[in-house]
């Protein structure tokens, strides 16, 4: 398979390396010190799982338009979607899969509104990776999970397991023969995407409203309050929006938060605490948007995005 890698950072730079270790034809496309390093010395991964190094791999700051790739894994911030999708555009075929491993549940719809919206997949990551120096990433605790699916089918709520195509059971099944990725494919990838939210909203605006990690505000009484208010405000959000997600989402995102490792934080909270430009926008933003447009009352979310405003426009300023 050969792959392009849209944003090599602590997520496309794990996950591609994976593939290149596994003997899958991979492009980097970085910049800056990050780029440098990895075209000079290559890329190496730390992780709690298994240390690698990716000798001589294929970087650059764009792609080459003749590389022809099978699969393209994006993987920059939510907020730079806007100013690549034209970009990935023209190294694509229409044979190429897209692949969005964004936090927000809008990337799928962005980045088909230059590409062809059919090879537009959903997708999702759960890990806690980040760029430790130039050439090296950090995976510092927990899974390594991407989960996809067709996010453009008409069937709003799909039931059957067996309609997953063929194409999504393929990918998983190359995915989940690299050693370092666990994939999962989904009939409903927008309810999955939601789910995803509902995790990392609440707990990276909390996380950086408080500069604490996740075991510590889930455990006071009064963040862990906020906590769940949030989580039900995103809940009616998602329900305005014909999404399929309903109270027992509320039971497996607390379960999931409280079986957090408690030193671990979101990326939004490591960007905004090293004062660089974040998701903030992107998620927290985008959602109360929506809430305004739908007229769902989000209190709790309100507090919080505009109380992390001036953050992010200070280092948005910088």
């Amino acid at each position: 398979m050969r792959c392009v890698i849209h944003g090599s950072g602590g997520v496309g730079g794990y996950f591609g390396a994976c593939l290149a270790r596994a003997g899958h034809e991979v492009f980097f496309i970085a910049r800056g010190e990050h780029l440098q390093a990895i075209q000079k010395d290559g890329l190496s991964v730390k992780s709690h799982q298994d240390d690698f190094h990716i000798e001589n791999p294929e970087a650059g700051q764009t792609c080459d338009p003749n590389f022809n790739p099978d699969l393209v894994i994006v993987a920059v911030k939510s907020w730079q979607l806007h100013d690549i999708k034209d970009e990935i555009k023209k190294y694509c075929t229409p044979k190429t899969w897209i692949l969005p491993l964004q936090n927000g549940v809008d990337a799928s719809d962005i980045l088909a509104g230059s590409l062809a919206k059919e090879t537009v997949l959903g997708g999702l990551t759960k890990i806690f990776s980040k760029i430790e120096a130039p050439g090296v990433i950090n995976h510092f605790t927990g899974a390594t999970y991407i989960g996809f699916g067709e996010y453009f089918r008409e069937t709003p709520f799909p039931k059957d397991p067996d309609d997953i195509s063929d194409h999504c059971q393929n990918l998983e099944n190359q995915l989940n023969s690299t050693p370092g990725i666990d994939a999962e494919a989904f009939l409903d990838i927008k309810k999955e995407l939601w789910r995803k939210i509902l995790l990392f909203a609440p707990t990276s605006g909390i996380g950086t409203i408080t500069r604490t990690p996740n075991g510590v505000f889930r455990e006071i009484p009064e963040t862990r309050e906020m906590l769940i208010n949030l989580i039900h405000e995103i809940i009616k959000i998602g329900q305005a929006k014909n999404v399929n997600i309903a109270e027992e989402d509320f039971n497996w995102v607390i379960s999931t938060i409280d079986g957090m490792a408690p030193e671990s934080n979101s990326s939004l909270f490591r960007d905004i605490q090293s004062n660089r430009p974040s998701e903030l926008h992107s998620i927290h933003g985008y959602l109360v948007k929506e809430a305004e447009q739908l007229s769902v009352h989000v209190p709790t979310l309100r507090f919080i995005y505009h109380s992390l405003i001036p953050s992010e426009s200070l280092a948005r300023q910088a």
